[in-house]
C-alpha cells in the first residue's frame, strides 16, 4: 500500500481483487472540534453509485485514528477526510488506510 502526498493531504489506496477504498487524511496542530472536521467525496458529479456515506466514512475513520493514538501513544488531529462513494463499504478497509498513512506520517517526522 502506498501513500503520496497531494496538497496537504496524505493519501493511501488499497485494491484487494474486485474490492478498492482509496482514504486522504489531512492532520492538523491543533484541536479541532468535530463540528471544524471536513468529510470530502472526491468523486465528480458523474452519476457514480454511491457504495459508502459521508458519516459512515466519518465514524470508521475517526475509531481508527482513535485506536492508533492510542496504540502509538500520540495525539492525532484529523481536518479532513477524503474518500470516492464508490468505494468498497467496511470499516476494515478504513483502518488498514488509516494505521498506513499515519504510520507514514510518524516514520517521516510529521513532514510528510
Amino acid at each position: 500500500m502506498n501513500v503520496w502526498k497531494v496538497g496537504n493531504s496524505l493519501r493511501a489506496s488499497l485494491v484487494t481483487g474486485p474490492t478498492h477504498n482509496m482514504l486522504g487524511l489531512v492532520l492538523g496542530s491543533n484541536a479541532q472540534q468535530d463540528s471544524d472536521l471536513e468529510v470530502v467525496d472526491l468523486r465528480p458529479n458523474d452519476g457514480t453509485p454511491t457504495r459508502v456515506q459521508a458519516y459512515e466514512v466519518r465514524d470508521w475513520v475517526m475509531d481508527a485514528v482513535a485506536e492508533f493514538a492510542k496504540s502509538a501513544n500520540c495525539q492525532v488531529m484529523v481536518t479532513r477526510i477524503e474518500y470516492c462513494r464508490d468505494d468498497t463499504p467496511g470499516p476494515g478497509y478504513y483502518h488498514r488506510l488509516v494505521n498506513r498513512i499515519l504510520e507514514h506520517y510518524l516514520e517521516n517526522g510529521g513532514d510528510e
